[in-house]
């Protein structure tokens, strides 16, 4: 059964496995986008060719956002929005009522280097004016919730990222393999270079790291530990193959 004939519209920054903002996103249209009459994502990046049953348009910038989201919802009867950037906030300007999902870090990582203190003048008021405009705001952490959103927000809610692991429990002896989780930059594992050299003429487990490599000089110097294997992005991981999870972030929302 539809939701009364209504049309479910994401305006998002960037579509696809880019981060774990992004994924939630998915999964998240995997299990409503049915219930709607007509579903359109708005953004300027999208890996996501074919999507069943949901049409995608790819701007150029910004400003091309906000003229296709206008265009979108002039017509065809009523319009929801659903944003999990900075830049939900457009949705209000098209008249479109929104649910928010933050996934972001700030304020707390402003004070993480001299970069994302600048950025902070730039990326926490959009996210306060976006939070601020939604009719509801969701967070991915209670402390986030406390700490932030609760601040600029009509009405908020926690509703946790996770991992949904499907075949049960792997009856198999899980080996002393350790994984760490997350797009290789600064933020999660310059730490952990700080660590890894720490563990000289000892016997380390393999570390299995998966995901996209963003900072390409972090990598290089993390593909130097003999025991580190860079593995990439992957759309599954066997997680019972493992006894350990590392992770040397300096800052997260909430860890999936």
């Amino acid at each position: 059964m539809r939701i009364a004939e209504m049309n479910l519209v994401i305006l998002t920054r960037q579509f696809g496995t880019y981060t774990g903002a992004t994924v939630s996103t998915i999964e998240l249209l995997k299990r409503i986008y049915c219930y709607f009459n007509r579903v359109v994502i708005v953004t300027m990046r999208s890996e996501l060719e074919e999507f069943s049953n949901v049409e995608i348009v790819l701007v150029k910038d910004r400003k091309h956002l906000q003229l296709s989201l206008d265009e979108i919802v002039r017509n065809d009867g009523e319009w929801v929005g659903y944003s999990d950037d900075h830049l939900g906030w457009m949705l209000k300007e098209s008249r479109v009522p929104y649910i928010h999902t933050y996934h972001g870090n700030w304020p707390d990582v402003r004070y993480l280097n001299a970069e994302m203190f600048l950025k902070s003048f730039y990326f926490i008021p959009q996210y306060k004016r976006t939070i601020a405009g939604a009719e509801i705001s969701v967070s991915v952490s209670k402390y986030m919730k406390s700490k932030f959103v609760d601040n600029y927000s009509k009405k908020s809610e926690v509703i946790y990222n996770g991992v949904l692991q499907t075949g049960g429990t792997s009856k198999k002896k899980k080996s002393r393999r350790i994984m760490m989780i997350g797009n290789v930059d600064r933020r999660k594992y310059s730490l952990a270079i700080k660590l890894f050299n720490e563990f000289k003429g000892e016997s380390i487990p393999p570390i299995d790291i998966y995901g996209s490599i963003i900072d390409h000089k972090i990598g290089k110097r993390l593909s130097r530990f003999p025991f580190v294997n860079l593995m990439g992005k992957k759309s599954y991981i066997d997680f019972n193959s493992y006894s350990r999870l590392l992770s040397t972030s300096s800052c997260e929302n909430l860890p999936v």
